[in-house]
């Protein structure tokens, strides 16, 4: 069992095939997703090393349909004291239920961190958001590390800037994590992923989502690295 899938709504992917296993992130309806096998308890292994149970994916979008009410076939079948060329009875508009936005982010394999990254600009900030339809740094950080990498970080600035290896400043590379400390109190509170090119991209609480911004940054208290 493989191809692509597409989540039935806010699904939860874990870190291994059972509900036990740690949340890494979290799909929103009618995301996309890579199914490479089926395991033997009714999940599916994703592209990314995360699983989703199978009965919470689909495997074709399904595009929703205003309901429609049956028409008469002959006047006899109209109300008495009804007009034939008018509806029996006041109706509101149809108003279809909106579509949720969908957003185009390319396949981890198929593209450099920098074009992966990009995908995810305009994408609002949400305080602990960490999903497609809102996040903040660390969660930008997290989702995007785990899609990408298959790598788990945690959904918080500080205990970011205490995992992987310190580099400097000038030994940046694709995929590094710059940890800064904007309130000057000593502790880092916001984190941003260096995605090459001196390009960084981030959740912005100022600018209200992803952006894209170029080294130096200010106020870096460390890097990390992970890959």
């Amino acid at each position: 069992m493989s191809g692509t899938f597409y989540s039935n709504g806010d699904v939860n992917v874990r870190s291994g095939p059972s509900t036990d296993d740690a949340i890494v992130r979290k799909l929103v309806r009618d995301e996309a997703i890579k199914v490479v096998a089926k395991t033997g308890n009714g999940w599916y292994k994703l592209s990314d090393g995360g699983y989703v149970r199978s009965d919470l994916v689909r495997s074709e979008l399904e595009t929703e349909k205003p309901e429609q009410k049956d028409e008469p076939t002959s006047p006899t079948t109209t109300r008495p004291n009804s007009k034939v060329d008018e509806p029996s009875e006041p109706s509101a508009p149809a108003t279809p239920t909106p579509a949720p936005v969908k957003r185009s982010i390319p396949d981890p394999g198929s593209c450099d961190l920098l074009t992966y990254a990009r995908a995810f600009i305009g994408i609002p900030y949400v305080y602990t958001g960490a999903s497609l339809q809102g996040l903040d740094c660390s969660g930008f950080v997290m989702y995007v590390y785990a899609r990408y990498y298959g790598i788990s970080l945690p959904h918080q600035s500080a205990s970011i800037a205490k995992m992987g290896t310190d580099v400097t400043n000038q030994d940046l590379k694709a995929g590094d994590v710059i940890c800064h400390d904007y309130d000057g109190d000593g502790r880092v509170d916001h984190v941003s992923l260096y995605c090459g090119s001196g390009v960084v991209i981030h959740a912005s609480t100022s600018r209200g989502g992803i952006v894209e911004d170029y080294v130096p940054m200010s106020c870096v208290v460390t890097v990390r690295r992970f890959v």
